[in-house]
């Protein structure tokens, strides 16, 4: 009776580490992972210095339709992303205005996880997002 249960222990603990072993297959290689990290971030980068350069604050001083035509991206800010790093607030009147630094001496975004699909396709992506801005006397 005890080496039955003894054999019965070792079967499961084997079974479970094989399972557990394959429910941690990576579907992509490391160098992949570490591509898609880098290229996410700097993705988001680029992404929000496009808003920051295009994107029209005071749609009085430029011809609104015509700016949006040749920078269509730049009238669009999915759930917010890039407001809040492309932009100040001038504290006296209380307006938006671009942010007169590059994003990249603003921000430091890195990836820390990536969840793939069983296929190798993005699936969920973990961002970290440092804020480096500048203080500029009459801008929040």
């Amino acid at each position: 009776m005890k080496q039955l249960t003894f054999l019965l222990i070792v079967f499961i603990v084997v079974s479970c580490g094989m399972r557990s072993a394959s429910l941690n297959h990576m579907a992509v290689d490391i160098e992949t992972y570490q591509r898609d990290k880098q290229a996410i971030s700097a993705n988001y980068i680029n992404n929000i210095e496009y808003y920051r350069i295009h994107h029209l604050y005071d749609i009085d001083t430029v011809d609104y339709k015509q700016h949006y035509q040749k920078y269509p991206y730049a009238r669009i800010d999915p759930a917010n992303f890039y407001v809040p790093y492309g932009c100040r607030i001038v504290e006296n009147e209380s307006k938006f205005i671009s942010s007169p630094y590059p994003t990249n001496s603003q921000l430091n975004v890195s990836v820390d996880t990536i969840i793939y699909d069983n296929t190798g396709n993005l699936f969920i992506t973990f961002i970290c997002i440092e804020n480096k801005f500048s203080k500029i006397p009459y801008i929040k």
